[in-house]
């Protein structure tokens, strides 16, 4: 994610913006203490709303696939459509990143391994739709739940094996292996939890989590092709699109100048959608999700 240099100020509830100054060198704590408790507020008043438009509209909250996929309904842009963001799939990246060169006896000779306890609960994971396996053999004890999310999700246990398994199964072995804590939360609240962490000292969390955008077929729905796009175009403006989210995110990297955030951007900017003269589903003027049968897809 960008990360502009900002200047920020809180003015009712909200963050704002002022323009381009110099860099922070310092966490802006109490700043970023006080925002979190506003923007939780503010997180809470907009599901409300989404409940309530959603039963309107006919949105589901969730959906969900095969494999763990789960997105969550997280808000409603602009344009009245739905906005939810979705698991992504870090398979082949734990694979191909080559961490190990970093580990003891790997080729850079800086022998790491994330156990020092300077980074102690230094490291946390966001996740949608549940939280890890805490009693997971590769964990043995070190991932504290830090909200109230409850259910246990395969993907969060997955990711979270990605950062800290200790290597019980060698292949699963994490990229910080020796972490002696992994700090978890659910992506319900994630903005405001970000702000409190960060005003706590956290140093990286990881999102791997996207907003649903362009060509999607959806596991929830017998797979079916569906354009997330507004009603009468044919390209998704949410691709490059930098939204209030992506503000928030690169207002707290900014005040806390020290903490790494991690984002997924999604894997679908080159999904191209079903074949010409085939069925597919789109939004409709109301922002209703409706069969689309002309065979011309956007």
């Amino acid at each position: 994610m960008r990360k502009f240099i900002l200047h920020l100020f809180l003015v009712s509830a909200t963050l704002l913006f002022s323009g381009i100054v110099s860099a922070q060198t310092k966490t802006n704590t109490e700043l970023l203490k006080q925002a979190s408790i506003q923007h939780a507020t503010k997180e809470r008043n907009l599901a409300q709303r989404i409940e309530i438009i959603a039963r309107q509209k006919g949105w589901p909250l969730t959906l969900k696939g095969k494999n763990g996929f789960i997105a969550n309904l997280v808000d409603i842009d602009g344009l009245g459509l739905p906005v939810y963001v979705a698991t992504d799939n870090n398979i082949i990246a734990a694979a191909t990143i080559g961490t190990s060169a970093l580990w003891p006896g790997g080729s850079t000779g800086l022998n790491l391994s994330g156990s020092s306890n300077n980074v102690k609960g230094k490291l946390g994971i966001w996740e949608v739709g549940g939280i890890p396996r805490s009693t997971h053999v590769e964990f043995g004890g070190r991932l504290v739940q830090k909200d109230n999310g409850t259910v246990i999700s395969d993907h969060a246990t997955h990711v979270a094996g990605t950062l800290i398994a200790s290597g019980v199964n060698p292949l699963a072995k994490g990229m910080s292996y020796g972490m002696q804590e992994l700090a978890s939360y659910d992506q319900t609240g994630d903005v405001s939890e970000m702000m409190a962490a960060g005003a706590a000292g956290l140093l990286v969390s990881n999102h791997s989590y996207g907003a649903i955008s362009g060509w999607y077929q959806n596991p929830s729905q017998s797979n079916r092709w569906e354009f997330w796009g507004r009603f009468d175009e044919n390209e998704d403006y949410r691709f490059g699109y930098y939204d209030s989210r992506a503000q928030l995110f690169d207002s707290i990297a900014y005040n806390a100048p020290n903490y790494l955030i991690v984002k997924s951007a999604g894997n679908n900017r080159s999904v191209n959608g079903p074949a010409v003269g085939q069925p597919y589903w789109r939004y409709n003027s109301s922002g209703a999700m409706s069969n689309d049968r002309s065979g011309e897809p956007p």
